[in-house]
């Protein structure tokens, strides 16, 4: 069987329309695929955000057991005896409350 010039050229320009239609289906998904990932990069970033404040908090809890144990010692005093006599001083902390007071700050 012979194919005529007019069948071949019917032929060419229905597969060129089939692949017009698969490169225009191969864009649409592309175009998807790229909406999907700045959707799933914008959500990375909020759920980095919420871990960086969730870490903060937490390092701000730990400041301030710390610095509640610090004031806590810092209203004891400690005993020394000198030459038979009991000698009370108050524990010298005042720098390291300052020092946790600081740290605080730097972190709000």
């Amino acid at each position: 069987m012979k194919v005529t010039g007019e069948e071949r050229e019917k032929t060419i320009k229905c597969m060129l329309k089939v692949l017009k239609h698969q490169v225009k289906s191969v864009e649409d998904q592309a175009a998807e695929l790229i909406d999907h990932a700045k959707v799933q990069e914008k959500e990375l970033e909020e759920f980095k955000m919420e871990l960086k404040r969730k870490e903060n908090e937490i390092f701000r809890q730990e400041l301030q057991q710390e610095l509640d144990m610090t004031k806590k010692i810092a209203g004891t005093y400690k005993f020394n005896s000198v030459d038979g006599e009991e000698i009370v001083e108050r524990l010298d902390i005042a720098e390291i409350i300052v020092d946790n007071e600081v740290l605080m700050a730097r972190v709000d």
